[in-house]
């Protein structure tokens, strides 16, 4: 039994040995039937034995190539013998992303500047044979953020890629979050917020400042959060 990946054009080869006296052509012939019944390839080639020769190897090159996903019944048969095989053609590994997180969130985000965040993602393979996706992590604004991770899944297999602490330099802005594999691509919007600060202004109009010593004073203060954030201030 072998299996291999659709789109693998691979050989087939067996021996021929002449078990009689006399030398001898032989036709070799070879099919490849699927699931159905059908006859998919059906090559045939002749070999000249002699009788004690070492057996000579018959090999139907690159004849696989052409065959969709399934299960074939695999014929090698001259006209004194027949040898079969069971031939599986697995799909090719695909990837598919799921679960765009930012910040432990779905998107869309808001983070306040300096917060150092992971961005992650579920890819599954959705193939049958095992594949190797390069998970690409892009962070726009002009200025990119770009890293790369591997992660190799078996066929059906899903795993979460995470990428650790990337937003601790971004500045203060709106970012374009993008996850993307050669087979799929998943996007999400950040939005980074100013750090929350204090301006503390006083009203010299509305403020009594002229006073004697050990009286009390009348101060009118205006006080604004300069930043995104909310803060809370003791006066």
């Amino acid at each position: 039994d072998a299996t291999i990946t659709e789109g693998d054009d691979e050989d087939v080869s067996v021996d021929v040995e002449n078990v009689g006296g006399v030398e001898d052509t032989f036709t070799v012939e070879l099919e490849i039937e699927d699931e159905q019944g059908n006859v998919v390839e059906d090559p045939e080639q002749d070999v000249t034995v002699a009788p004690g020769d070492d057996p000579q190897t018959v090999t139907f090159e690159e004849v696989t190539g052409a065959l969709d996903a399934g299960d074939f019944d695999v014929e090698v048969s001259t006209e004194d013998a027949t040898l079969t095989g069971d031939l599986t053609v697995e799909e090719p590994a695909e990837s598919a992303l799921d679960n765009l997180d930012i910040a432990g969130e779905e998107p869309p985000v808001t983070i306040t500047e300096g917060d150092d965040e992971d961005v992650s993602v579920e890819v599954e393979n959705i193939g049958e044979a095992e594949g190797t996706f390069d998970v690409d992590l892009s962070i726009d604004n002009g200025d990119t953020v770009e890293e790369t991770e591997e992660v190799t899944l078996d066929g059906g297999e899903t795993e979460t890629v995470t990428f650790a602490e990337v937003t601790g330099e971004l500045g203060a802005d709106e970012y374009d979050v993008e996850v993307s594999t050669e087979d799929a691509t998943l996007t999400g919007d950040l939005t980074v917020q100013e750090v929350g600060e204090f301006a503390v202004d006083i009203d010299e109009g509305e403020s009594d400042l002229d006073v004697d010593s050990d009286e009390q004073i009348s101060v009118v203060v205006d006080i604004e959060n300069t930043g995104d954030t909310e803060l809370t201030q003791d006066l």
